[in-house]
This record gives C-alpha cells, sequence and structure tokens, in this order.
C-alpha cells in the first residue's frame, strides 16, 4: 500500500559560484533562498509552501511526485509517496496489481543512468515513446527527474517534477536541488509510523548501546540533535557525540544516509546482518 506524504530537511548550504547553475547574482539570490529555506522545512505543510514558492521561483513546474522504496534492478516498489499537483492516477496506472511495482518509463529510464533526466514527450526515445498516448492523457508534457539508490540495501528515492519550463541549466540545477530536497523527503518519510515499527529489535546485532538505539529511532523520525536532547533530558554536546558514533557503527557519513539505511534495516525480512556490503 501506499501512503502518500510530503517533504523535509539537510544543514544549510555554501554555494560555489564557480559551480552553481545561473550566472546572475538574483540566480545565485535565489538558489541560495530555496536551499536555505528547505533545511528549515519541518511538516509536510512547509514543505508544500516550500514547493509552491521557493522551488517553483527557481525551477518551475507543474506537479511534483517524490518516492521511496525498493529497488531491484530497475524495478521499484515505492513504499512511501508524495504528491503535490501531480495526477494520482498516474501512479496508479503504473503500479501493476500483481506485484505492485511501479513501472513508469521515466523512473525506468532514470534508472539506468542515474543521472538528471529531463524528457519532453515531442523527443521522447525508444523507451517512452511507447507509452506517450497513455501518459500524456494525464496532462503530461514534460518530466525531469533525479534521486538516488543505495545498491547494498536495494534502496532508492526519487523526485520527478512534471510540465517544467526548460531552461539551458535545467539539469544542473536539478542536480544542484535534488540533495536537499531529497532529505527533505526521507526526513518526512521517516516521521511516518512503520508497520509494524521493527526498526529497534532489528537493530540488536549492530553493537549498538541502548542510548545508540534509542537515539536511532529518533533519527530516522529526522529528528535533529536538539530535538533528540530535549526529548531524552540530555545535553545537546552529548547527543552529538552519540550520533557520531551511531553513524560510524552504521557505517555512513551523514544524517541522510542514516537514514536510509535505518529505513532498509527496519523494511528487511529478514534482518540485514551487520556488516554486509560494508567495504
Amino acid at each position: 500500500m501506499l501512503n502518500s506524504i510530503e517533504m523535509n530537511t539537510p544543514p544549510a548550504m555554501h554555494i560555489d559560484r564557480s559551480n552553481a547553475p545561473g550566472r546572475s547574482e538574483s540566480d545565485l539570490a535565489l538558489l541560495a533562498t530555496a536551499l536555505q529555506a528547505v533545511s528549515r522545512v519541518r511538516g509536510d505543510q512547509a514543505f508544500t509552501a516550500w514547493i509552491e514558492h521557493e522551488l517553483q521561483q527557481i525551477f518551475p513546474h507543474g506537479g511534483v511526485l517524490c518516492g521511496l522504496g525498493r529497488v531491484s534492478g530497475q524495478k521499484w516498489t515505492l513504499h512511501r509517496m508524495f504528491v503535490h499537483r501531480f495526477p494520482v492516477a498516474y501512479v496508479q496506472n503504473f503500479v501493476s496489481p500483481q506485484t505492485g511495482e511501479f513501472d513508469c518509463p521515466f523512473l525506468n529510464q532514470w534508472s539506468k543512468s542515474r543521472e538528471p533526466l529531463l524528457c519532453e514527450l515531442g523527443a521522447a526515445d525508444r523507451a517512452t515513446v511507447a507509452e506517450v498516448p497513455r501518459i500524456r492523457h494525464f496532462g503530461i508534457r514534460s518530466v525531469a527527474i533525479h534521486g538516488g539508490i543505495d545498491d547494498v540495501f536495494g534502496t532508492g528515492h526519487f523526485m520527478m517534477l512534471t510540465n517544467h519550463v526548460a531552461e539551458p541549466n535545467s539539469r544542473q540545477l536539478l542536480e544542484f536541488l535534488l540533495p536537499s530536497a531529497a532529505a527533505a523527503f526521507l526526513r518526512i518519510a521517516a516521521e511516518l509510523p512503520q508497520s509494524p515499527p521493527r526498526t529497534a529489535s532489528k537493530l540488536q546485532g549492530w553493537q549498538l548501546t541502548q542510548n545508540e538505539i534509542e537515539i536511532a529511532g529518533w533519527l530516522g523520525q529526522g529528528k535533529s540533535n536538539a530535538d533528540i536532547a530535549k526529548i531524552l533530558g540530555k545535553s545537546n554536546n552529548t547527543i552529538k557525540h552519540q550520533v557520531t558514533s551511531l553513524l560510524r557503527k552504521l557505517g555512513v557519513s551523514n544524517r541522510v544516509q542514516a537514514a536510509v539505511k535505518l529505513h532498509a534495516i527496519a523494511s528487511a525480512e529478514p534482518a540485514v546482518p551487520p556488516g554486509e556490503g560494508q567495504s
């Protein structure tokens, strides 16, 4: 079953002006505002506002679909979904009632290259041309998509924007915005209740302390260090050290990767063995 949700998170970013898309100071100012705003998002309503204002200003579009789920090859099974002005019937049309796989031609095409994909239906290649009549039925004229896949744990996330206004720097801009937008989506996704919640029991073999297991639960729900410190009645410095230890034991370098890995551990059946696939 798909859960319709909305997005949220990372820290403020320094913009490297030599690599940032857009040449004018006003372009850079809009980009900086968008990145700073998404880092402060808390909850689905705030993310919706970010999409309607900051994202719309910097990357004009019609609708947004974000997904999180299991990935096997190029086959996706969505576990969490965020929809904003996106035709839900489109998603339902491409979800197999037998397997639950989301057989979206654009997502399948992106999964091959994993590079930002911008596709105009009038210029669709052979991978999508057969689906053009069905896609146009939903009012979709163009698609921009990017995301990330963890091959070790078989999980992935993506962000798809429809009917975008094509610009020379659109692909670069999508690649620049995606990490912050994806972190926001993962944070909101983690706040949804698991059915059943199995993260704590599946972390027992990861050599975590009881405090780290407890922190992992709050980290998976997108809580900041300050939030966790207030909840557990500890200092920010103590939580910071415990989070650092938790990330090291999970074999990840940041909170976004930790959220994805915790989701994979909770969803895995059987439990993912500690150290499996780690370098």
